[in-house]
């Protein structure tokens, strides 16, 4: 299971500046516009237990231990009726499959196959369940709750509706619905109430909830009856941090790092676990690494928190390596690195980001803001046009930048159309210097002389086509001395000169006491 995606506000440097966030609200840093990933995990991907529980339902059997994907057509289509569903939702299932099961999986090619499968068989349990788990890890919450529901409604023997709830309530909780993720949780609990996933589910949704007093409640249980349980610890640690215990919280960030990272060795204890990552002093094969990324994605934040920055970036790091997959550490570093003016390496952490998941807006606008920094307008301007489209139109952070851009490459039709919009959407402020109507209006006035020819000498306007004349009613300049040449001076003209002084001039002699120049004090 997956903890839930942290969101970022919309980030613009200018050059030359530490990165501000301004979507839509006063700046904050980029400190403050994260927020630390709750460990309502997101079950695996393809959860092959639902698809041995649809088989034992149909078959009236013990579930197999076995993989049961079929290989031959003829176990297709006896699997395929089994389940109620064509061969080709089972083909384009199984297609999705192998794509999910890749260490760094593309989710919209996935997403598109359980599309597939379902066009096909509306009603194919495992595919709208799978489906409701791509759209969590896309960050579509309202597409994965309606998939969630969709699955329950589909699942008329109540065989997974434990593991139903948990999911509905875990994307309630990714949606920002706190008081309804807990409703849900709650539910589920009445039906399994010693469930540890349900118990520290319940847990993360008080603390995203703003009840930390509710979600220790919770933790508590849990690590009575496990007490390294790395999902309770990380909520812990962020309830120490939600009252502004740092120390707390980076002491048990640390210890369930080790714990998911099973070091437990007195030269790893005095180690940091992401260090221990970085330089392969573990065994990552045993290490659950989606798990682990987490945490250490959660103890670099908390490091940025503090102002220590190195360390932050050491966590996000070992997170990434841990997790090919994951965004979030790559977008941490990405923000570092803006907050540094390290324009080119933020460009490529948003552009991996951007890689592993397309439609990610904070990695888009990330790579927008990299690319005006390092001066690359016309990239800057088409990955902030692409995030207008696809995420926010509305958004007064980016049509201000693209004011500023469009401007500079005296684009102005469309930096008077920006402007408008920021002006519309945003807050301006009364400076004349900066965005505001009075500057719109100052656009048009630029279009306007940029637009007017200019007129060549001698054609057109008052004045126009008279040759510059000579001072003096056009009589030439004359030399001085009544138009007599100067002369460069000969030997004669010098001996003139001398004679001139009365006495020659004499070199000064170092040697001589009194001759040459003379002390000031005499």
């Amino acid at each position: 299971m997956r903890s839930p995606r942290r969101r970022v506000n919309a980030c613009n440097p200018s050059p030359g500046r530490a990165l501000t966030c301004q979507a839509g609200g006063p700046a904050r840093t980029s400190n403050e516009a994260i927020e630390m990933k709750r460990q309502i995990k997101i079950g695996r991907l393809l959860a092959a237990l639902l698809l041995v529980g649809s088989l034992a339902a149909a078959c009236g059997t013990t579930p197999a231990t076995t993989d049961p994907t079929p290989t031959t057509p003829e176990e297709k289509e006896i699997l395929a009726k089994q389940l109620g569903v064509s061969v080709k939702a089972l083909e384009a299932f199984e297609k999705a499959s192998v794509e999910l099961d890749k260490k760094a999986p593309d989710l919209n090619a996935a997403r598109g196959l359980l599309e597939q499968a379902l066009k096909e068989s509306p009603n194919f349990l495992e595919a709208q369940y799978n489906m409701g788990i791509v759209s969590e890890r896309l960050e579509r919450y309202d597409e994965a709750i309606a998939a969630y529901n969709k699955t329950q409604q589909l699942d008329k023997l109540n065989s997974h509706s434990t593991k139903v709830l948990l999911a509905i309530g875990r994307a309630q909780s990714l949606a920002g619905k706190s008081e309804a993720a807990v409703k849900t949780f709650e539910e589920a609990l009445r039906l399994d109430p010693e469930n540890i996933d349900l118990l520290n589910s319940v847990g993360a949704a008080y603390l995203k909830a703003g009840k930390p007093g509710e979600a220790i409640e919770f933790v508590k249980k849990v690590l009575r009856e496990e007490n390294e349980n790395v999902t309770a610890l990380n909520t812990l640690a962020q309830i120490y941090a939600a009252q502004k215990n740092q120390s707390m919280a980076v002491y048990v960030f640390k210890k369930a790092a080790r714990a998911s990272l099973n070091a437990y060795s007195e030269d790893e204890i005095n180690v940091e676990p992401a260090v221990l990552v970085l330089t392969d002093k573990v065994k990552l094969e045993k290490v659950d690494g989606a798990q682990a990324g987490d945490i250490l994605n959660n103890l670099g934040m908390m490091y940025m928190q503090m102002g220590e920055m190195p360390l932050a970036v050491y966590n996000f790091d070992a997170a990434a390596k841990l997790d090919p997959g994951d965004v979030e550490s790559r977008l941490n570093t990405g923000a570092i690195y803006l907050q540094y003016l390290n324009y080119d390496g933020a460009r490529d952490l948003f552009s991996d980001a951007l890689k592993a998941n397309p439609s990610n807006c904070t990695a888009r606008l990330g790579l927008s803001a990299s690319h005006f920094g390092a001066g690359t307008r016309k990239k800057a301007i088409e990955n902030y046009d692409i995030y207008l489209k696809n995420c926010n139109a509305e958004d007064p952070s980016v049509h201000y930048q693209l004011v500023r851009l469009h401007e500079r490459e005296q684009n102005f039709d469309n930096a008077i159309a920006h402007c408008n919009l920021y002006v519309k959407h945003g807050e301006p402020s009364g400076d004349p210097n900066d965005i505001n109507a009075a500057y719109c209006k100052s656009l048009e006035s630029m279009k306007n002389m940029a637009n007017q020819p200019m007129q060549p000498a001698g054609e057109g306007g008052e004045g126009g086509g008279d040759e510059l004349q000579p001072m003096d009613g056009g009589e030439e300049l004359q030399p001085l001395d009544g138009g007599e040449e100067l002369q460069p001076l000969d030997d004669e003209g010098m001996e003139e000169l001398d004679g001139q002084g009365g006495e020659e001039l004499q070199p000064l002699d170092d040697g001589a006491e009194g001759d040459g120049m003379e002390p000031l004090d005499g």
